[in-house]
C-alpha cells in the first residue's frame, strides 16, 4: 500500500513542478536561470524552456504512475523499485540534453556536467540492484 501512494505523491510532484513555474516567477524558481546575470537570462529563450518544461514534467509525472501502477498490479516488485529509482534520473537526463537550445551557448558547460552528475548517480544506483 505504501508504495501506491509513493507512485501517486512522486507522480503528483512532477505535474505540480509542471504547472508550477511560470514566467512570473521563473527568476525565482527556475534552477540555473535565478542565479544568471540580467545580460545572461535575457539571451535565453524562457517562454520556450517553460512550455518545454511544463510538457516534459506533465509527461513525466504521468507516464511514472500509468508504468509504475502497471508493474505494481502485474507483481513485478523488483522490477517496480528498480523502475522508481532510476526512471526521474533517466528523464532528467533527457531533460538536461533537450533543454540545452534554450540556454545560451557559454551554458553548454553546465549542461555536460550535469548530465555527467546524473550519469554517475544512475549507474552508482544500477550497480545496488546487480
Amino acid at each position: 500500500m505504501e508504495i501506491i501512494l509513493l507512485i501517486c505523491i512522486l507522480s503528483l510532484v512532477f505535474i505540480g513542478v509542471g504547472y508550477l513555474i511560470t514566467e512570473q516567477n521563473a527568476a525565482y524558481l527556475l534552477s540555473g536561470y535565478n542565479t544568471m546575470s540580467k545580460e545572461k537570462q535575457e539571451q535565453v529563450d524562457l517562454k520556450g524552456l517553460l512550455r518545454f518544461s511544463k510538457k516534459f514534467h506533465i509527461n513525466l509525472g504521468v507516464s511514472q504512475a500509468i508504468i509504475g501502477f502497471s508493474l505494481y498490479y502485474l507483481g513485478y516488485g523488483e522490477g517496480l523499485n528498480l523502475f522508481l529509482s532510476t526512471y526521474a534520473i533517466v528523464a532528467y537526463i533527457y531533460f538536461i540534453w533537450k533543454s540545452a537550445p534554450f540556454q545560451p551557448e557559454q551554458q553548454m558547460r553546465s549542461v555536460y556536467f550535469g548530465i555527467s552528475v546524473l550519469s554517475i548517480c544512475l549507474l552508482g544506483i544500477l550497480s545496488s540492484f546487480f
